[in-house]
């Protein structure tokens, strides 16, 4: 049976974006004063003015008890109350008596605005007396929360001591009572602003999160990825580090995995505030009529996500333009229980009742909340990439391109490249050599260097790695610029269908977020391009990378990738590459 009554929460919450909408936008003492009317004496006047003044205060008296009842059901719905049945109908007894203070709210609230001072008066303090008995609820809930041994299963951000506001009156003596929650230390330190900006973009972008998530986290590369922008920080950090120390695994966070464990917390604290200083516009004018928008009140979304889906609760996320595709798929699993992380096992048993349809049209309404984003070309997304990171390598100075062909030509003869790589860098000797021919020079060089350092050894690198000692950074320079001013050349695929199901694989497991959906405009430089390379070669370093055997430069970030690519995908994928632009016009 399910105790969570979501749709008493629902009316709560919806309660509650009234009331911060109505009371928080203008102060009580703000409301028109009443004035001598046409054929009204002066005592008539002061009457209405007295009523006035004890309204405004019994208002401004009932707003401040409230704020003090709602931080206090937070820590209540923070706990496991639903695994006691009595407290859990304690909790539905007080959703009804908050129901019936805001319904007695609102009717002072209109008799206010009419003038009508003597029943504002009298509706105000049937909302104060429908308030003191949720306070009186609140506290006997927490003792009896405290007794049963309720555990903490939310956490919950807070500067100062849980102290109770509350009183109770024993004996004629009103005492003021603790709350049973010890006091929370804030999730995230707080970081000046400029910092955030400079330090948060960096990192967002050389830990790979840009090559799911796009450019400012606001255009992930598949629809069931999630936007980050706009995120709440305390979320978005708590669900990346569930995602690294596996306390969350359903669907592609697997994927994710392995980006994160290279990420330090602080690293991930900085990433989460900038991406929440990151504006994400939302659409004001969606209708609330449509059925989508309907059962997401109705079913008690607004509790814990806000009205109007983007002012949740304390570590609770903004669903508000969500990818469609995402959002379905994670109350699905929150369903199921293959997401169990976080709020997730608190959402669960509200998402009892709701079905497999109502999923689907929360999922479109939520989505259509996003303003619609006009694509960064591939050139302004890998702009926006060297403003905000920077490269792994410093790059090189350009060199005349007359200079270029006589010099890199000659050295890559000289220094022995030809021997294994061919004439151009087009015919390796070896199908486990790769093609250098037309290659990013960025990603060349680091390639070259890290050979040469050791830094990369893996394969047949240790073998390169003695004929690197015999070429000065200078020459590498002059080397990777002419090997990036040649031709690049594809060979054909030699198993069709394979190559076929390459081409799936390749946008499916995402190799395409980096290397780009033609294999050959990766998002930065210091990345390879991939069209036309041998089937061995890719094979051998996907397989090098995915063991850990490979681990220089950015491959650490592609680790994580592969762990979900098998070694039949990997050929397949292989296969595709040699001809992408053949294939992809099949």
């Amino acid at each position: 049976m399910t105790l969570f009554n979501s749709h008493k929460v629902a009316l709560l919450f919806a309660g509650l974006a009234l009331t911060a909408n109505t009371w928080a936008s203008e102060s009580l003492s703000d409301v028109t004063k009443p004035s001598l009317e046409q054929g009204e004496n002066v005592t008539t006047r002061d009457d209405k003015a007295s009523l006035y003044r004890d309204y405004d205060k019994m208002a401004q008296d009932n707003q401040d008890q409230l704020a003090a009842i709602h931080k206090e059901l937070r820590r209540i719905l923070s706990q496991n109350y639903y695994d006691f049945p009595e407290q859990a109908a304690q909790v539905t007894e007080l959703l009804n008596q908050l129901n019936a203070a805001k319904k007695a709210e609102l009717e002072a609230q209109a008799a206010s605005d009419k003038g009508d001072w003597e029943s504002a008066n009298a509706a105000a303090k049937k909302w104060e007396q429908a308030q003191a008995q949720a306070a009186e609820s609140v506290s006997n809930t927490q003792m009896a929360l405290k007794l049963k041994g309720a555990k903490q299963v939310i956490a919950l951000k807070a500067t100062e001591p849980m102290v109770n506001p509350f009183t109770v009156v024993s004996d004629g003596k009103t005492e003021s009572l603790e709350t049973t929650a010890a006091a929370v230390e804030p999730t995230l330190p707080i970081t000046p602003v400029e910092e955030i900006q400079l330090d948060g973009a960096t990192l967002y972008n050389e830990k790979g999160c840009v090559s799911c998530h796009g450019v400012d986290g606001k255009m992930p590369v598949k629809a069931n990825y999630p936007q980050l922008a706009g995120q709440v920080p305390e979320y978005a950090l708590a669900q990346m580090k569930d995602i690294k120390n596996d306390a969350r695994t359903n669907r592609e966070s697997v994927v994710m995995k392995g980006l994160v464990q290279v990420v330090s917390d602080d690293d991930l604290n900085t990433i989460a505030q900038w991406l929440a200083s990151v504006p994400m516009e939302i659409n004001s004018d969606v209708s609330m009529e449509t059925s989508g928008a309907q059962l997401y009140q109705s079913k008690g979304c607004l509790a814990c996500h806000g009205a109007d889906a983007k002012t949740p609760l304390p570590n609770y996320p903004k669903l508000a333009g969500l990818n469609e595709a995402y959002t379905i798929a994670q109350m699905t699993d929150i369903k199921s229980g293959a997401r169990d992380n976080g709020q997730s096992m608190a959402m669960k048993a509200i998402m009892q009742s709701v079905s497999d349809e109502d999923i689907q049209r929360i999922g479109q309404w939520l989505a259509s909340l996003a303003k619609a984003i006009e694509p960064p070309s591939e050139t302004a997304a890998v702009e926006s990439l060297e403003t905000t990171a920077p490269a792994v390598e410093p790059t090189f100075p350009i060199t005349p391109v007359e200079e270029i062909q006589l010099h890199g030509a000659t050295l890559y003869n000289e220094k022995g490249c030809v021997s294994c790589h061919g004439s151009e860098g087009k015919m390796p000797i070896m199908l486990l050599y790769p093609k250098l021919a037309g290659q990013n020079q960025d990603y060349a060089l680091v390639q070259l260097k890290d050979i040469k350092s050791g830094a990369r050894d893996n394969g047949q690198s240790i073998i390169m790695k003695g004929i690197m000692q015999g070429v000065n950074e200078e020459e590498m320079t002059l080397i990777a610029q002419w090997l990036t001013s040649l031709p690049q050349e594809h060979g054909v695929a030699t198993d069709a269908t394979l190559a076929d199901q390459g081409a799936k694989l390749y946008n499916d497991k995402t190799c395409v977020a980096c290397h780009g959906k033609d294999a050959q405009t990766p998002i930065m430089p210091i990345y390879p391009k991939l069209a036309g390379q041998n089937p061995d070669y890719v094979i051998a370093q996907m397989k090098d990378i995915k063991s850990g055997a490979r681990h220089n430069g950015l491959t650490v970030v592609m680790k994580g990738v592969m762990q979900m690519i098998s070694d039949e995908e990997i050929e397949a994928i292989a296969q595709w590459l040699v001809s992408p632009t053949e294939i992809k016009k099949k």
